[in-house]
């Protein structure tokens, strides 16, 4: 999977998961207080709907940090193992695609939030951890670096050979790489939409979340 099927996937499942939650706690509180939901409107458009599930979202963390979670393992790994490090470990997954680097970032991040009510680093995590899931790291193949170091603390070794042709020519003909790449496409272009339709951009760029409408 490549930048838009991470970035976009990530993003909108998240909106969703965080949604539904969100949702699902606030009827709870208007049953308890015997308040009933605003009825929607027929003039409630699509935009004002999506506003407001990206708006919930922006409460819970900084969606930049979200979304640069989602790629830091490519950020780092495929720079490092296919580049400066190409004949020594020859492989774009190695430690930011293991649960380790993972579950030692949310750790962190747990501690910053309770230490100090920050959770970008929980941000973070969670983007990453969207990463490892999207990538299917839990195939046979990919389990000793998804688990490392406890299948030893080498990671596999991948064959390089032309591998940015490779990537091209999966992207034009592999519905497994260009559908997931189509799918994140749309979200990104639907979030700029919202973003640009309110005037939020420029909000968004410096403060990550969206204002409440």
């Amino acid at each position: 999977m490549l930048v838009l099927g991470h970035a976009g996937i990530t993003l909108g499942a998240v909106t969703l998961l965080n949604g539904l939650i969100t949702g699902a706690i606030s009827r709870r509180e208007n049953a308890y207080a015997e308040i009933e939901p605003p009825n929607d409107s027929p003039e409630k458009s699509a935009t004002s709907e999506m506003t407001a599930w990206f708006t919930r979202l922006g409460h819970q963390l900084d969606i930049r940090l979200l979304l640069v979670g989602s790629l830091l393992p490519d950020i780092i790994d495929k720079p490092l193992g296919q580049v400066f490090l190409r004949e020594t470990l020859s492989n774009g997954r190695i430690f930011f695609h293991t649960l380790l680097f993972t579950i030692i970032m949310a750790l962190g991040g747990l501690f910053l939030r309770y230490r100090t009510g920050k959770t970008w680093l929980l941000a973070l995590s969670m983007g990453t951890f969207a990463h490892l899931i999207l990538d299917e790291m839990w195939q046979q193949e990919l389990l000793p670096t998804l688990l490392w170091p406890l299948y030893g603390l080498e990671f596999p070794r991948a064959d390089l050979t032309d591998w940015v042709g490779n990537i091209w020519y999966n992207l034009l003909h592999d519905p497994v790489v260009y559908v997931p790449e189509i799918i994140g496409g749309v979200v990104i272009i639907l979030f700029l939409w919202v973003l640009v339709r309110n005037g939020e951009f420029t909000n968004f760029i410096r403060r990550g979340r969206l204002s409440d409408v």
